[in-house]
């Protein structure tokens, strides 16, 4: 189909004639499997398929539609007859001479001409050639606006609220929910026939059960209502009322939390939150995006996104301990994204609040993260000593997820120090509360954890199946992150135990969602991998994606550990299979790096076991000196 639309363009469904629009229905039938559709659902299809799928259907008959510059000709005809199935608008029937002119005045923008279908459709005395004199000198960069606007005038009262309804809710939504909002003024309302003749007239879209506008549309009907504020009377229809009501819809519709598997589980609170923040109630928002937030959105891998829906609350809530949490979740964004100084300043400012207010919970949380932010960077016995402080904290307090959580980061520390036993013992610590508390996540963080220390004690088969355990957990509860780091040390398991091929699988699937920190890792591993395996052009490619995430991050926090860790174990990748010693010498400058900003045992320990599986394939000595340095 050639170019993408973009939000501000949309085409109907286009037929050159009958027996060619059917023809095309059954090759899209026969290419998804769903045996005959009807016209109505090869439209909704068409609308919902994505580029890639549609290039699979007839490739050789496509050609691009350059919809930022309207439809040229014939295109623009063949929609506006199409637009007019039974002829009653005067459009099937037309002549050429008259559809061009229609196409030249509206530009072929395809909004535009669905429009001429709505006005044609709403006065029965205008005739496409009355139409074409009215369009005549219509300003080019207006042109959807006035003849959307144009439409929207000739509905009746009805019609206009049921739009204004729709334009205030910010994502699809059912005849229910456009009921629910128009009661207050009209408390016998029945939208659902309202809303089958806009979506006739090419007003209003339907898919799968919901009801939206096109974005021209639904700018042009919030502009009817008045802006007014939270505490008018709904009565009034004003723009702020209808968004309080709508936010109550949504609370209403929310489906049970133990059901929440994926983003679409959590629509409805989100839908809310843009509602609240539409109306200034910034608290609300917080509380709402609050209850979706640790182990929904965060646990899915929606970092991305989480991060920018806090942002547009940040600087703005009023209550003080939904403030603290909202810089802890902004921070620990901060943390997973890579910016590990911007994390420690949103946390620190998190647990400052939590002191004032005497919130002893949320200053153990928020000294465990601080505690596992100066780990990352290296600071180890800082790390420890906070740990520790969130530790006395949680048991004091009884909060038994905290502890759990504070034993596993004391963990993490000791093995980064070589403390095996020690890591070991405590992770097996936290694993017993999680698993006494039923914490399913918890339960695969500590089995990923054990995993790791049981791979640096020396004992690979054991780590493997702690680790596949972790991953089966994790797989079930859409724990992303344990999920990816489950995977990439299981890859390291089956390296350190002569198998790449089980490595490359165990990788396979770490990238659906993974977090940024995890990325050089993950790419390292896939190249050290592929070495083994002989595949070395791929290898290459892989080395220096390492490379490329891991000088993203360091561009956020310099003394990133596991940053600096996998730049120079990818850059010795390539200098073994390109044999280029200014490779070897920017690895050697990486090691420095990291060496300066840590002496962990368990950290050189770590690189040392990856970079002897590089240097195996070294056959001209170019990591000699590089390797000699490594060692304790």
């Amino acid at each position: 189909m050639g170019e993408t639309m973009g939000d501000d363009e949309s085409v109907a469904g286009i037929r050159a004639s009958d027996a060619e629009r059917d023809a095309t229905v059954e090759r899209l039938s026969a290419a998804t499997g769903d045996g005959r559709l009807t016209l109505e659902e090869f439209s909704q299809r068409m609308e919902r398929a994505t580029a890639a799928a549609l290039l699979t259907i007839e490739p050789a008959r496509q050609h691009q539609l350059p919809l930022d510059e309207g439809l040229g000709s014939p295109d623009a005809q063949i929609v506006l007859r199409a637009l007019d199935d039974d002829g009653r608008l005067g459009l099937r029937d037309a002549p050429g001479e008259l559809l061009d002119g229609l196409r030249q005045h509206t530009r072929g923008y395809p909004r535009a001409l669905e429009a001429v279908k709505a006005i044609l459709d709403g006065d029965r005395t205008l005739t496409p050639g009355d139409l074409l004199d009215r369009t005549r000198l219509l300003p080019e960069d207006r042109v959807v606006q006035v003849l959307v606007g144009e439409a929207y005038e000739l509905l009746d009262a009805s019609a206009r609220r049921v739009m204004q309804a729709l334009a205030v809710y910010p994502a699809p939504v059912s005849a229910v929910g456009v009921d629910f909002l128009l009661r207050p003024v009209n408390p016998t309302t029945n939208a659902g026939p309202i809303l089958a003749r806009l979506v006739r007239r090419q007003l209003v879209r339907f898919y799968d059960g919901q009801y939206y506008l096109h974005p021209v549309d639904r700018d042009y009907a919030r502009r009817q209502l008045p802006t007014g504020s939270p505490g008018d009377s709904t009565a009034g229809f004003t723009l702020a009322g209808p968004q309080a009501r709508a936010a109550e819809y949504y609370v209403q519709i929310r489906t049970p939390r133990q059901s929440w598997r994926t983003l679409d589980d959590v629509r409805p609170q989100l839908a809310e939150f843009d509602l609240r923040c539409d109306t200034g109630d910034y608290d609300t928002a917080a509380q709402v995006l609050r209850d979706i937030d640790f182990d929904y959105l965060r646990v899915w891998g929606h970092t991305r996104t989480l991060f920018e829906l806090r942002g547009r609350i940040h600087g703005r809530i009023t209550n003080p301990a939904l403030n603290s949490g909202h810089l802890a979740s902004l921070g620990l964004c901060h943390y997973r994204l890579g910016d590990y100084r911007q994390a420690i300043d949103l946390l620190s400012r998190a647990l400052a609040i939590d002191r004032e207010t005497g919130d002893r919970q949320g200053e153990g949380g928020n000294l465990g993260n601080l505690g596992f932010c100066h780990m990352i960077l290296g600071d180890y016995r800082q790390a420890i000593d906070l740990h520790n402080q969130a530790l006395a904290i949680d048991r004091e307090v009884g909060y038994r997820q905290g502890e759990s959580g504070d034993l596993g980061n004391l963990g993490l520390c000791h093995y980064c120090l070589g403390d095996y036993r020690q890591a070991i013992d405590l992770h097996n610590q936290s694993l017993a509360i999680h698993r006494d508390i039923g914490y399913q996540l918890g339960e695969a963080g500590a089995l990923e954890c054990l995993g790791q220390a049981w791979l640096g004690s020396g004992e690979p088969h054991r780590a493997v199946a702690l680790l596949e355990h972790a991953m089966s957990i994790a797989d079930t509860s859409g724990d992303m992150e344990t999920v990816t780091e489950s995977r990439s040390w299981l890859a390291r398991a089956h390296l350190q135990l002569g198998d790449p091929a089980a490595a490359l699988a165990a990788l396979a699937t770490a990238w659906e969602r993974p977090y940024p920190a995890g990325q050089p890792m993950l790419r390292l591993l896939e190249g050290l991998a592929l070495l083994e395996l002989h595949r070395l052009k791929e290898s290459v490619r892989a080395f220096s994606g390492a490379v490329a995430a891991a000088d993203a991050l360091l561009t956020l926090a310099d003394s990133n550990v596991a940053a600096l860790q996998a730049r120079g174990l990818a850059l010795s990748g390539l200098a073994v299979v390109t044999g280029d010693p200014a490779r070897a010498t920017e690895a050697r400058e990486a090691f420095a790096q990291g060496h300066a900003v840590t002496s962990g045992v368990g950290v050189a320990a770590d690189t040392r076991r990856l970079l002897d599986k590089i240097a195996c394939h070294d056959r001209s000595g170019i990591l000699a000196e590089i390797r000699a340095e490594q060692d304790p």
